[in-house]
């Protein structure tokens, strides 16, 4: 649903220029692999989905293959977002979005944060704080299966974001 979306977003001009989506899995695979599986959903679903234009559109589309729960990962894929940046002469922005089973959640989110990878509560320590990259995180249902459950994560987010950077969706 989301790369569907996003086309239409684009088609529409309501993506920002040199916005790009990287995708993350385990599963080895070349953007142009990723790119390819994408493709149906796109035709499937986008309205007013053409190849042309899906042509232009999924080269902004990027596939990093690794394991999300494991905190080492992070620094290679720091680095592939700083190049991307480059490539599209933006500012290093990242919107983690974590359409995953509910279980990797917290193991996701630890290593999140113990990797460094996000700084945005850091902005409010520097002086000229505004130029710094900013970092969110969507987390899709279910939040949690109890109560319990429900804080564990909430904390977990809280240890890695700060709250205006958290966007819980129940679709």
């Amino acid at each position: 649903k989301l790369i569907p979306a996003l086309y239409e977003m684009n088609e529409l001009k309501f993506l920002p220029p040199g916005t790009c989506v990287l995708g993350i899995s385990r599963s080895p695979m070349s953007d142009d692999e990723w790119r390819g599986k994408l493709q149906p959903w796109a035709k499937q679903f986008a309205k007013g989905y053409e190849d042309k234009k899906w042509q232009a559109f999924s080269q902004r589309l990027f596939y990093h293959a690794a394991d999300a729960t494991k905190v080492e990962i992070f620094a290679p894929l720091q680095q592939r977002v700083e190049q991307l940046a480059t490539q599209f002469k933006i500012r290093p922005n990242v919107l983690f979005y974590l359409s995953v089973a509910p279980t990797l959640y917290e193991p996701i989110i630890g290593c999140i944060e113990k990797s460094g990878i996000v700084g945005e509560g850091q902005r409010w320590c520097k002086v000229n704080g505004g130029t710094m990259p900013w970092q969110r995180i969507i987390v899709e249902k279910p939040f949690g299966v109890d109560l319990e459950s429900a804080k564990s994560l909430n904390r977990a987010l809280g240890r890695a974001f700060e709250e205006d950077g958290i966007y819980r969706i129940d679709h």
